[in-house]
């Protein structure tokens, strides 16, 4: 939609090292400036948060780009983790792979998006947006992403609650109607 675009280089090595850390480059495409390139390492099962961002690390700079985002399992990020964590200029996102939940990434990536070209526009001389509103917009977002988790994973409790609910008295009914 933006015009940027998704490289799917995990299994392809790079430079003579011919190491494959980075699964995805994403390529920020911005009219009048050079491509930005953000390195994705993503993980379906459980890993370390600490060992997620030594490869987050290793895949910037093996894949060439300015900055990483590491994807894993929200249910492996601990109760007290946020969905979303910065750690310098890298990201930790929890998504659902299972219920194609990546709302979290899309937050990121849209906000990443918008500093990074700013971050070149500067750098250039040009216009630039107002990073204090956008860091304040971005807390907002971060606050109001894990308020979003929370009442989604109770929304699920209270569904299964009801659906335990429903089948006991299905066989309730079913012994009354027998005993009758």
């Amino acid at each position: 939609v933006l015009g940027d675009r998704v490289e799917h280089t995990g299994g392809e090595g790079e430079a003579a090292t011919r190491k494959k850390v980075g699964d995805i480059v994403l390529v920020i495409n911005h009219h009048g400036l050079l491509p930005i390139r953000v390195a994705i390492e993503a993980k379906a099962g459980q890993v370390a948060r600490k060992e997620l961002l030594r490869q987050v690390r290793e895949g910037v700079k093996n894949r060439s780009a300015v900055c990483g985002i590491g994807l894993m399992e929200r249910k492996h990020m601990g109760v007290r983790t946020s969905v979303v964590e910065r750690e310098d200029e890298n990201h930790i996102v929890g998504v659902d792979w299972k219920n194609d939940d990546f709302l979290a990434l899309e937050i990121v990536y849209r906000t990443l998006r918008i500093q990074l070209i700013n971050d070149q526009l500067r750098d250039n001389g040009e216009a630039e947006i107002d990073v204090d509103t956008l860091k304040k917009g971005l807390a907002q977002i971060k606050s109001d992403l894990g308020l979003f988790q929370s009442m989604k994973g109770n929304a699920t409790n209270a569904i299964s609650v009801m659906d335990n609910l429903r089948t006991q008295l299905g066989v309730l009914e079913r012994k009354l109607r027998t005993d009758l």
